[in-house]
């Protein structure tokens, strides 16, 4: 009995020194994702600032009434790599709203993932277009910054919806089914 709780107060003992390993190689990998984490904020924040920059430049002409939309003095030049992240922080923001609210609304059925990924890849599109004026076909192939990111951002759609939803206690049994709205008739 000796030996056992001797071989007992060993292995205590030597579960104790793993832990503090697993401890430090704990706070190690959250320092490493720290770093990384500052190191791409760093990286994006000139995204940001440009798109910040756009925004001022379209409260200046809207305060200046500049009624035409010739943009002689738009100094703002994309790159194709900082159009395809914007094009994925887009889809999945829009993915992530859209998703929350059908999972509040509680919609049910595949139709309704049809018109979210629809709305996320429009959305996208009319924000980039519309609102910071980059000509895609300038930059690269229209349907390139369609499809990148669209299996990602639907995911991110579906799984928001459902986690909103189950959240909510949204259910058949208490909700009733949405159908996708018929047109014409």
């Amino acid at each position: 009995t000796r030996r056992a709780r001797r071989a007992g107060d060993a292995r205590r003992a030597g579960e104790g020194r793993g832990a503090t390993r697993d401890d430090a190689a704990r706070a190690a990998a959250m320092k490493k994702t720290i770093a990384l984490a500052r190191a791409q904020f760093t990286r994006d924040e000139a995204l940001v600032e440009k798109i910040r920059g756009r925004g001022r430049e379209r409260a200046r002409d809207a305060a200046d009434d500049d009624d035409d939309d010739d943009d002689e003095g738009e100094t703002v030049t994309w790159t194709k790599a900082e159009v395809i992240r914007l094009n994925a922080y887009s889809k999945y923001f829009l993915a992530w709203y859209l998703g929350t609210i059908a999972g509040i609304m509680g919609f049910f059925g595949f139709g309704w993932t049809v018109w979210g990924a629809f709305f996320i890849n429009v959305g996208t599109y009319l924000f980039e277009t519309m609102y910071l004026r980059i000509d895609l076909d300038e930059i690269g192939e229209g349907m390139e910054f369609f499809l990148d990111s669209l299996a990602s951002s639907y995911g991110v759609f579906v799984l928001t919806w459902v986690v909103v939803a189950e959240t909510l206690g949204r259910s058949r049994a208490q909700m009733p089914t949405h159908t996708i709205p018929r047109f014409g008739g």
